[in-house]
């Protein structure tokens, strides 16, 4: 008759978890990587480590240090260690299932999602196990510790009403801070200068004359064109919005001296004689920001990932007491 050793129990569960998650497919430079940490002797490896960086970016989450990645996979071994103990741990079949979800939510299909993931350098393997963690934690959440995360509509108000109000908070705060603008509308009009060699003072002088023909004719900017009637090659440009703050000191007393509806000049512009239509003036008080607030199912959400994050941290401090963790690298674990 065969004699049959006792294995203890703590052992043949670690020996359980280690066949589950070693039976997954690994890269095949994993056993040239150093080994980081085991839990209950399941090694994680360098590699490892870049892989879930890879994967969690390709997922579009937030890539963390290597430390703290470092921890987040000793978690994953931990809950699957704690789920294969009660039987919770998923079976091949819903994990298959679980990365089809994903492939289609990324819109592709199963060999197209495998594809993005081997140009990122991750294993199925790596990917089975992340997703693996996630729902045994979930079962263990839901029957063993009985803790159901949940929040109450009176949170989500509340929660609401606080980001209004702090949003609030910081658009005033910035509207504090903003002036009103003064806007002079001003056209430009150039009577150019083109006169031979030795005869530019006396054109100079003949089309000053000109343009104060065409200071004395202007009533408004509308009626440029009739203003420069009969005057030989006069410019009328477009009306342009000045920021009364950026034009020089004495422009800006020069125009407020008659106001808007006069031409002021002639002033000498390199080759030309410029005349300043005043066309008016307003004042822009910057309009209050219409901000958009989250909505309810934004926020609910919000509040479960902090009740989940806050849950996990709780119940995976009571499953790391059971499990054998090891750091083989020192700088990892301070």
């Amino acid at each position: 008759m065969a004699t049959l050793l006792k294995m203890p129990a703590r052992a043949y569960r670690s020996l359980l978890v280690a066949a589950a998650l070693l039976a997954m497919p690994l890269h095949p430079a994993q056993a040239e990587q150093g080994i980081l940490a085991t839990v209950n002797d399941v090694p994680i490896t360098s590699l490892d480590i870049n892989q879930h960086q890879n994967l969690v970016k390709l997922l579009g989450g937030r890539v963390i240090s290597r430390k703290d990645t470092l921890n987040d996979m000793i978690d994953e071994v931990v809950k699957i260690s704690e789920a294969t103990r009660y039987k919770m741990n998923p079976s091949d079949q819903e994990l298959d299932a679980r990365v089809g979800e994903i492939a289609k939510g990324m819109k592709t299909d199963r060999a197209g999602f495998e594809t993005k993931l081997k140009k990122q350098g991750i294993s199925e393997g790596r990917i089975k196990q992340y997703y693996g963690a996630q729902i045994s934690f979930a079962r263990l959440l839901r029957y063993k510790f009985k803790d159901k995360v949940e929040v109450k509509d009176a949170d989500v108000d509340r929660k609401l009403a606080e980001i209004k109000a702090d949003l609030g908070n910081r658009v005033d705060k910035a509207m504090a801070g903003v002036k009103a603008i003064k806007v002079y509308s001003l056209l430009e009009v150039r009577f150019p200068v083109d006169a031979p060699e030795g005869g530019e003072a006396e054109l100079m002088q003949s089309r000053a004359l000109e343009a104060n023909q065409f200071v004395a004719r202007f009533k408004d900017c509308k009626s440029a064109k009739a203003a420069a009637s009969g005057l030989f090659n006069v410019k009328i440009g477009k009306m342009v919005d000045a920021d009364s703050a950026r034009l020089p000191a004495p422009l800006v007393k020069l125009l407020n001296s008659k106001g808007p509806g006069h031409a002021y000049g002639p002033m000498r512009a390199g080759d030309a004689i410029q005349v300043v239509g005043f066309c008016g003036q307003r004042t822009i008080k910057p309009q209050r920001p219409n901000v958009q607030l989250p909505t309810k199912d934004q926020v609910t959400q919000v509040l479960l990932g902090e009740k989940y994050d806050a849950v996990e941290k709780k119940y995976m401090g009571q499953m790391r007491k059971n499990a054998v963790i090891e750091y083989k690298d020192p700088s990892f674990s301070q």
